[in-house]
């Protein structure tokens, strides 16, 4: 019997092999599918031909693709811009909200949460609203701006008082992302909660709230700017107010910047500086020089003088003096010396030379030289022609002295002038002040008219 049917099925063998291989035939291997449904690198290509091959039968198949743990980025990326794409997705994946909904809950990729929600708003699809409300929390920026956008796009009311309970949450993070929303969502069931939040514990949803009611243009709310930059406990948060009172250039709130110069944080007293070179007050010129005395930061220093300068006031000179003797950086002294022959100093021209003659850098020294001159200093001539002749003084500086001493075009220098080029060696000089002589005698005694 048993050899019976081994005979019987070597005879049916090639029969079996004959119709399994026609069958093979038949239903040929679907490559491209391969490619879509393998997790390779050719998967992502695979899925952004699918639309030009017309395989549309395939889309059903990438919900499950994007929400597999081997899938790649550039893959999830590559399903996202298909379903973009197609119109009618909804018969071809009908599940792929959820597929969307719970990738996001789970991704801390931002790029895949930021390319989901574009999604959600090409399509204005609320029934991805749970990812839009779990992205109010994000730590990311532009991840929360975007799900405050889709929220003010779609105007879905399960998503409003998830934003109101923020605004009473006890984690200040949670009250900053809730003032950050009302910049874009323009609902007034926010907008009238903003208010509860200004005076609230945290420095930092104190700042967001100013920052929120400045950018919504809440005029009604303004008088908040003067109080947080005159009596906020924290700096930070004065900042911010005195920064918005600034850049609104409105003359009165003046006192508060000339209040903000004095103040002990540097920060405070640049943002009140900047403020007064902005409204160029002329009658302020005293308080900045006061303070030009006490300032120890550089820069503020500077900026200060470059103000005197735009006013065309010393306010007393003090100030200048003071940056001009106090070991300042010689770039900083350099300015204020320039400063003395625009505005003066309001000191002898004895204090001046004095001054001079203990500088030890060139650059300040020229400029005080030139200073000099634009003064008109007669007192100074005497001083000024002792560097001239003084040979271990830069050749530029015996210049510049002698330059300076013709500016001043004092005719009873003539003398002293004359004794210096009668014993002076080198030529250039010489001939500065040979030039210098003809040119004070023609001054002063000028050819008759013919």
């Amino acid at each position: 019997m048993k050899n019976f049917f081994q005979s019987v099925f070597l005879v049916l063998l090639p029969f079996f092999l004959i119709t399994i291989s026609i069958s093979a035939a038949e239903t040929p291997k679907d490559e491209f599918k391969e490619k879509v449904m393998s997790f390779s690198k050719a998967q992502a290509v695979a899925i952004s031909e699918i639309r030009s091959r017309n395989r549309l039968d395939l889309v059903k198949e990438l919900p499950a693709i994007f929400q597999n743990e081997s899938v790649e980025e550039r893959t999830q990326i590559a399903v996202l811009k298909l379903f973009s794409e197609l119109d009618e997705l909804d018969s071809l994946a009908p599940n792929w909200t959820n597929a969307l909904d719970s990738v996001f809950q789970k991704t801390t990729n931002v790029t895949l949460k930021k390319e989901i929600l574009l999604l959600a708003e090409k399509k204005k699809e609320k029934r991805l609203i749970y990812s839009v409300i779990s992205a109010f929390s994000d730590p990311e920026t532009p991840v929360r701006t975007l799900s405050y956008r889709l929220m003010h796009l779609l105007k879905d009311d399960r998503a409003l008082p998830i934003l109101l309970d923020m605004s009473l949450s006890k984690d200040p993070v949670q009250r900053m992302y809730f003032l950050e929303s009302s910049l874009i969502i323009k609902d007034e069931r926010i907008q009238n909660q903003i208010h509860k939040l200004a005076n609230d514990e945290s420095s930092g949803v104190r700042k967001k709230y100013l920052i929120a009611i400045n950018r919504l243009g809440m005029t009604e709310k303004f008088s908040q700017f003067q109080k947080s930059a005159t009596s906020d406990p924290d700096d930070d948060v004065k900042m911010v107010a005195l920064e918005i009172l600034k850049n609104k250039k409105n003359r009165q709130y003046i006192s508060l910047f000339y209040k903000g110069l004095t103040d002990s944080n540097p920060d405070l007293r640049r943002i009140s500086l900047e403020a007064l070179l902005i409204f160029q007050d002329k009658q302020g010129a005293k308080a900045i020089s006061d303070q030009l005395t006490k300032e120890d930061t550089l820069f503020l220093k500077a900026r200060m003088i470059d103000l005197l300068l735009d006013l065309g006031n010393n306010g007393g000179g003090q100030g200048i003096l003071a940056v001009l003797t106090n070991g300042e950086e010689p770039e900083l002294r350099t300015k204020a010396a320039y400063a003395v022959g625009k505005l003066g100093a309001n000191t002898s021209a004895v204090e001046l030379t004095k001054i001079l003659s203990e500088e030890k850098e060139n650059m300040v020294k020229w400029q005080l030289i030139h200073s000099l001159g634009e003064l008109k200093e007669k007192n100074a001539v005497p001083a000024l022609l002792v560097l001239a002749r003084n040979s271990r003084e830069k050749l530029n500086l015996r210049i510049e002295a002698v330059a300076t001493i013709r500016a001043i075009n004092d005719p009873d220098s003539l003398p002293s002038i004359f004794e210096a080029y009668v014993s002076e060696n080198e030529k250039t000089l010489r001939a500065e002040l040979e030039n210098t002589m003809r040119e004070i005698l023609s001054l002063k005694f000028p050819p008759k008219a013919p």
